[in-house]
This record gives C-alpha cells, sequence and structure tokens, in this order.
C-alpha cells in the first residue's frame, strides 16, 4: 500500500508528519490522507516525496513496508504472535465495550483483562479527564511486550465512543494504538507513531469540527527476558 511506504520512508527519515508537510508546502492533514490510504498525492508530489524520503519512485509504490531491520527465525514469529494476540484483547477490552473488572489490582484504577490460552493481556489506568495508564501482554506468565500512555480530555465535546471506535480500527502494522487517521461525523482521529513494535513512541489526537478537544502520548515496546 502507497500510504504504508510514505509513512515508512517518512519514519525512517526521522521526519513527523508536520515537518513532511512543510517541507512539501501541503498541510499535515493532507500527509496524513495519503499515509492512511484517504488520498494519493499527484504526480508532481509523488517525484518530490522521493527527493524527500530519498528513494526512487519504483520503490516508494512497491508493496513492501521499509525498515531499519527484520529479527530472522523464530522472533519473526513471536513478535507476530503477540501482535494477533494484542488485536484480539483489544477488542474485547476498553475499545470493545468490556467489562472492568470487579476488583482492580490498585485502589483507584480501572482495569481490563483478556485471556486466550496461555496469553494473557490488562490494560490498568488511573484518572479520568486526565488519566495514565499501562497495557501489557503475558505469556506463559512473562512479561513480553508493554506500552504506557497519558492522556487528557481539552474539551467537553470529546466523545468516549468515538475514541473507542478508533482503536477498534487498531492496525497489525502499527498495533500501537488506533489508525493513521479516522473519520467519523464531526470527529477525526489522528494516530502519529516513530519506531516499530520493538521499540516506539508516538500521540494520537482527536477533533471534532477541526477543534482539539482530545490528546495522548505513548511509548513501549518488546520486553527482554535478560
Amino acid at each position: 500500500m502507497l500510504g504504508n511506504q510514505i509513512r515508512g520512508y517518512r519514519i525512517r527519515g526521522r521526519m513527523t508528519q508536520e515537518q513532511l508537510a512543510e517541507k512539501m508546502d501541503v498541510s499535515r492533514q493532507a500527509v496524513a490522507k495519503w499515509e492512511s490510504g484517504e488520498a494519493v498525492p499527484e504526480l508532481e508530489k509523488l517525484l518530490q516525496l522521493t527527493e524527500l524520503l530519498q528513494v526512487t519512485l519504483d520503490e516508494l509504490a512497491r508493496g513492501e513496508r521499509p525498515c531499519a531491520g527484520k529479527p530472522a527465525g523464530n522472533k519473526v514469529e513471536e513478535r507476530q504472535d503477540i501482535v494477533e494476540f494484542l488485536l484480539l484483547a483489544g477488542k474485547a477490552t476498553y475499545a470493545g465495550k468490556g467489562n472492568e473488572l470487579a476488583e482492580p489490582s490498585a485502589p483507584g484504577a480501572h482495569e481490563y483483562e483478556y485471556m486466550k490460552e496461555n496469553w494473557k493481556y490488562r490494560d490498568r489506568y488511573f484518572g479520568g479527564l486526565q488519566f495514565a495508564g499501562e497495557e501489557t501482554v503475558f505469556r506463559n506468565e512473562r512479561c513480553q511486550w508493554v506500552m504506557h500512555y497519558c492522556g487528557r480530555t481539552i474539551s467537553e465535546k470529546f466523545n468516549p465512543d468515538f475514541l473507542k471506535a478508533a482503536l477498534l480500527r487498531r492496525p497489525s502494522q502499527m498495533p500501537y494504538r488506533g489508525p493513521v487517521f479516522f473519520r467519523e461525523g464531526r470527529f477525526a482521529y489522528h494516530n502519529e507513531a516513530d519506531g516499530n513494535f520493538d521499540w516506539f513512541a508516538g500521540k494520537e489526537a482527536i477533533f471534532c469540527d477541526d477543534e482539539l478537544v482530545y490528546e495522548c502520548r505513548y511509548q513501549g515496546g518488546l520486553v527482554s527476558s535478560t
């Protein structure tokens, strides 16, 4: 997918959407739409992209995502197993309007849990309008992956159901929060991340009629056993 290629090479070049947009004299929303597949750059912009991202037009249009490096053998399969379980867990807990645990592990916590065979997922956060929490994935009682997040609601226009709808669309290529871009009615969701599943950081935001009503930053990655 062209959008994935643009995003992948942008991240490889250590540019944010804002920085790429400024260099190309377009809006950040235009870059977000290219990366989400909602729009396709005109030929002139494609050629400009190849210069800025230092790739050929053929490389930009190819279906493979660029990456800094791929772990070999079982490491690839293990990572894919974690991603597949994380996608299932995300749909069964907060985003899927699952039930909170009646007895959370800490006072005042909002906590969700999903288990399948030897896998366990837990999402725990504290607060309301301003909040902080973490998602964890365990396999055979050993932590495999962790993500910490911290965010805030800025306006009463914020709709938590829209956030949940966005999080239900967590993509397998970037399974940290929601998609790069999602729009429904008056609301628009934007998500931008640097790194890969092993080690990443990003931010998400929700706009209502172009007004920022919610923002959240997150970071995480795989957990080493040594």
